[in-house]
């Protein structure tokens, strides 16, 4: 009976030790990714026809073997469980990592997107110091380039203006004893036919229209009509406003320049609006031979700029802009540039006879800013 007792225990104790190395191998291992099979029932044989000590050896043996069966099988579950929770913990950790590559790419995805949207549609600054640099070398390296492709080049003069006087201010506040517009390139002189050929405007608009005039003839009141007026279409239109603005001017010198009652206002903007809708009719402009179409906007410009000057006078209670206005009386391009920029004056578009003045304005201020570059 003893040696059967050791051998069953014996049994008990090789059963644990392979358990126990069915455990061992498997450490640090996923049970999904290189599986571990559960520990197997211990077989104890059945004993029959023997002693009553040999049953209860047996009996006692059978509730061992349960007991450790049980055991293993908790162990085998926390095991698992254990397996679980680093799964869960590594996954949560590649989902959490996924996240924030997900992020970081979205956020460069918009960085790429702003540059490229930037490269196809840079902000108006951008563009505006874009072109300013390609005019500065084009008037530096291809001035025939820029003539050739401007009918009107009075924004040429009007771009090398402004960067001009800009650059002999600062050269003005350096230099105090030699003043501004200062040096041989600004001894340019003009005679009084050619000033007669140069228009100038308010670099602003009045009520959408611009105060345009001749730099040594200010008087709207006297200004002469454009060619345009001449054809069948226009002239009866112009001849009844010339009249309707010479009553106003006399009732205004009468006045000593005080504005007269608003009615003559009233019929000389009525006789203006009709001239301007015809001007601007699709019919006239159907009409007209493409040789006339330069023309047609020197006319325009002449309302635009009667427009302007008698909506000066009635806001302001000034009758000077339409009866004379101080005009340049200079002949130097120093003078000419000091006039300008002292009132609020850009060159306006030429007139049919002017594009030789303004040629040799064109050369002349682009001489001046090549000097002052």
């Amino acid at each position: 009976m003893l040696n059967f007792r050791m051998s069953g225990l014996l049994y008990l104790l090789v059963a644990a030790s392979t358990t126990g190395a069915c455990f061992a191998q498997n450490v640090n291992e996923f049970p999904f990714a290189q599986r571990v099979l559960p520990p197997q029932a211990i077989n104890i044989p059945q004993v029959r026809g023997a002693t009553v000590m040999s049953t209860q050896v047996t009996s006692f043996a059978h509730l061992q073997s349960s007991r450790a069966q049980l055991l293993t099988s908790q162990a085998y579950a926390n095991l698992i469980n254990a397996h679980a929770r680093i799964a869960n913990i590594q996954a949560s950790r590649e989902e959490l990592k996924y996240h924030a590559e997900r992020v970081s790419s979205y956020f460069d995805l918009r960085e790429i997107n702003r540059q490229r949207r930037a490269e196809l549609n840079p902000p108006m600054h951008l563009r505006a110091q874009k072109a300013d640099n390609l005019l500065h070398d084009l008037m530096l390296k291809q001035p025939e380039h820029l003539l050739e492709q401007s009918a009107d080049i009075s924004g040429r003069l009007n771009w090398l203006i402004a960067r001009i006087i800009s650059r002999s201010f600062q050269q003005g506040i350096i230099e105090r004893d030699e003043g501004i517009f200062s040096g041989e390139h600004f001894n340019l002189t003009f005679s009084q036919d050619e000033l007669s050929k140069i228009f100038i405007e308010y670099d602003g608009s009045i009520s959408g229209d611009k105060f345009r005039h001749r730099i040594n003839g200010a008087n709207a009141a006297r200004a002469a009509l454009p060619p345009i007026f001449g054809i069948e279409a226009l002239s009866d239109k112009a001849k009844m406003y010339l009249q309707s603005r010479e009553q106003l001017a006399g009732l205004m010198v009468r006045n000593d320049n005080g504005l007269p009652p608003i009615k003559e206002w009233d019929h000389v903007y009525e006789k203006l609006d009709s001239l301007k809708a015809t001007l601007s009719s699709r019919e006239l402009l159907v009409s007209l031979p493409s040789r006339y179409h330069r023309l047609l906007q020197q006319g325009k410009l002449f309302v635009s700029s009667q427009g302007a000057a008698l909506q000066l006078a009635l806001e302001t209670g000034n009758g000077d802009y339409l009866v004379g206005m101080p005009v340049f009386t200079g002949s130097s391009l120093g003078e000419m540039l000091f006039f300008m920029s002292q009132n609020g004056y850009v060159f306006s578009s030429a007139g049919v006879d002017g594009k030789a003045v303004y040629m040799r304005l064109f050369h002349s201020l682009r001489n001046v800013y090549i000097e002052l570059n």
